[in-house]
């Protein structure tokens, strides 16, 4: 096979044995052991290579990284949902999964400017998507376009080191101009978002949502599905590349070296234990408590299609703020759609003043932090089947 044509045909998922020639996996070699955590595009020269060495650093719920692609030719894809790798305790509709696909479509789409394409996105290109339908119709097509005119923005600056912070936030407000220039840099958007720093507001609010927290951690089947995608060490961190871990959360040194121990095995006993969930609610308490900055994402209706766009709209945020200096992190459990959050879910709703059909995609605490962890990415071929 011509390696430079790297046309794959419309009808087949591109192979391991396919990716491998292209020596995917050796590329990373060369690269440090902090950019060996993500896919580097640098590594890649067809375009829609790194397109994906791009978008899969973007952000997505519990870092399952539920993405399949499905390579057309060097300048098109197929995006599908991975099946093995949604959540369907927390997220049992999928939106939040479909949130996560929208992320990887802006994220590659930004991406790509600085390489000089444009991208056209085209949602549900096989028509008549229902999520009963789940990885067997693609989610979008995304095209890219040779473009000398288009600019990469200021959100590039940012996009390969995007980060999520879970660490504790400094007092820092977001004031009308620095929320002007957020909103100037996120340029294109779908849907309403809405920043909220009055005090006495926050205080009616952020106990609502610590309170989802406690009730997604004290569910134990949602508690499991946690402790499932949950890596307690290092080896298992790299060998798996996925999931959430305790340097996530914000876990280092001694506290972290008596939680691996604590944690060994991840025994359900244990993991499920009062102490243990308390434990962790304590420090999440205190950390939405002192958020100064809440933001949402509010969509008019609450379609698939609403979904996939909230997630170009967070992606767009997301590197918004964190051009300011600004981290981000989700608090996103009080909008779970399992029957124990129902109650909670319509008084957060109320006290938001969300009216009929419309829907909050999103809720986000956001402020100054320590740097945090940098999450791992699984490898490019690894997405591919």
């Amino acid at each position: 096979m011509n390696r430079r044509k790297f046309i794959i045909g419309s009808s087949a998922f591109i192979t391991m044995v396919t990716l491998s020639s292209y020596n995917l996996i050796k590329l990373d070699k060369d690269i440090t052991k902090e950019n060996i955590k993500r896919p580097n595009p640098k590594n890649f020269k067809e375009p829609i290579l790194k397109a994906i060495a791009y978008g899969v650093s973007a952000s997505n719920p519990h870092n399952t990284q539920a993405w399949k692609f499905k390579i057309i030719n060097e300048f098109e894809l197929l995006l599908f949902i991975d099946t093995r790798r949604i959540l369907p305790e927390t997220d049992p509709t999928t939106r939040q999964i479909h949130i996560g696909c929208g992320c990887f479509l802006e994220t590659a789409s930004i991406g790509m400017t600085q390489e000089g394409f444009t991208s056209k996105i085209d949602y549900f290109p096989e028509g008549d998507y229902q999520t009963a339908k789940l990885g067997t119709l693609s989610v979008a097509k995304l095209t890219l376009k040779k473009n000398e005119n288009v600019n990469s923005t200021r959100l590039n600056t940012v996009l390969l080191n995007r980060k999520t912070s879970r660490l504790q936030f400094s007092d820092d407000v977001i004031n009308t101009s620095l929320w002007n220039r957020i909103l100037k840099l996120i340029d294109s958007k779908h849907n309403e978002i809405q920043l909220f720093t009055d005090v006495q507001f926050l205080n009616k609010i952020r106990p609502i949502l610590s309170e989802g927290m406690k009730i997604e951690s004290y569910c134990y089947r949602t508690n499991e599905e946690s402790r499932k995608w949950f890596r307690e060490n290092d080896d298992r961190i790299e060998n798996l590349r996925d999931g959430i871990n305790l340097p996530g959360n914000g876990i280092f040194g001694i506290k972290k070296w008596f939680a691996e121990r604590k944690l060994k095995g991840l025994d359900p006993k244990e993991w499920n234990n009062k102490k243990t969930i308390n434990y962790t609610l304590k420090s999440h308490y205190k950390k939405v408590a002192s958020s100064p900055n809440i933001i949402t994402i509010k969509s008019k209706t609450n379609t698939i299609l609403d979904w996939v766009k909230a997630g170009q709209d967070y992606t767009r945020l997301q590197l918004a703020c964190l051009a300011n200096n600004f981290y981000m992190h989700p608090l996103s459990q009080v909008l779970q759609e399992f029957n124990e959050m129902k109650t909670l879910k319509t008084k957060f709703e109320e006290a938001m003043e969300v009216k009929e059909n419309e829907k909050i995609q999103m809720v986000v605490r956001v402020g100054k932090s320590k740097e945090p962890y940098l999450s791992y990415r699984r490898k490019i071929n690894d997405m591919t089947t």
